[in-house]
């Protein structure tokens, strides 16, 4: 059966220690198991030496050796060394403001799945620097061709016709780039034609986004590309090295409809799209990651694949 090991900090009689995890006098360690049955591993002392400054490294390895059989590092408050453990290490730390052992669990059970696929991927050296690479205008126009492929298509589909025209997206005029969008199987090819011969007006433009406000730049994409919206925006923003969107397809909705966020719906204005995007921030930030680091793993778990 599978588990997972996580350790907090304690005040006693199973409250938690809401400051900082290496603050705390000792930790408690449990076992958590898919059922949702939870055993207590053991008690241990705090014996890290004191910060010399506020987010010392030294601090943050010391604490490590202590938990070192842990997957989990619970604390109440995020921290440069909770960022840090998320960067470089193979533990998955997660914010909590749970004040008992009850209220943690409540907490843990729920999103038990996804932790799981978090520590899984992170033990075998899996980071979200791997998903990203520089790129040029013209990988950029690619790219953008890309997410306008992948409206109300698959992204498996939109990869392999991506790879299939490659400098066509360029070249090719309207009629000739429908016709290889049908050959290849694409379900809309002359609409997603039109769209990818309006949106070369931009090129020349695109590199410049890469300067800006993620959101500020989702909302030039949607107003000044055509067949491109919120979900198709924040998936190319993504793929170009944004981590602050999140990507609101129809795996990330059924995930938030099964842990009773929302509902999943056939449509996202923007109103309903930023509200979900405010949810997932709030799950990323308990986690410890970033929006994209967030959607990317949910993604994985409600589908047992990684594309881009």
């Amino acid at each position: 059966m599978r588990k997972l090991r996580f350790a907090f900090g304690s005040i006693g009689r199973e409250k938690m220690f809401l400051g900082h995890l290496g603050a705390s006098k000792f930790f408690l360690v449990y076992d958590l198991y898919e059922d949702g049955r939870c055993e207590l591993v053991d008690k241990r002392e705090n014996v890290s030496p004191k910060e010399r400054f506020h987010g010392d490294p030294a601090k943050m390895y010391a604490v490590i050796e202590i938990l070192k059989d842990c997957d989990l590092f619970v604390g109440g408050i995020e921290s440069p060394n909770f960022r840090r453990l998320a960067k470089n290490t193979e533990y998955q730390p997660v914010v909590c403001k749970a004040r008992t052992l009850d209220e943690l669990m409540e907490k843990l059970r729920g999103s038990f799945d996804l932790l799981y696929s978090l520590v899984e991927r992170r033990k075998k050296g899996e980071r979200m620097e791997e998903f990203e690479e520089k790129r040029g205008e013209e990988e950029l126009f690619k790219e953008l061709c890309f997410c306008l492929l992948t409206a109300n298509f698959t992204a498996e589909g939109g990869i392999r016709i991506q790879n299939e025209i490659g400098d066509g997206f360029l070249e090719l005029d309207e009629g000739e780039l429908a016709r290889r969008l049908k050959e290849l199987g694409h379900r809309y090819p002359r609409a997603r034609a039109r769209y990818i011969v309006e949106a070369r007006r931009l090129y020349g433009k695109l590199e410049r986004i890469k300067e800006w406000d993620a959101r500020e730049a989702r909302e030039w994409l949607v107003r000044n590309v055509k067949g491109l919206g919120y979900k198709e925006a924040s998936h190319f923003l993504r793929n170009i090295g944004f981590k602050d969107v999140a990507i609101i397809d129809r795996h990330v909705l059924r995930f938030l409809e099964e842990v009773g966020v929302a509902k999943r719906k056939r449509s996202l204005g923007r109103r309903d799209y930023m509200r979900l995007e405010g949810e997932l921030s709030e799950i990323a930030k308990e986690f410890g990651m970033s929006l994209g680091e967030l959607d990317l793993y949910i993604w994985y778990l409600m589908t047992g694949k990684v594309l881009k």
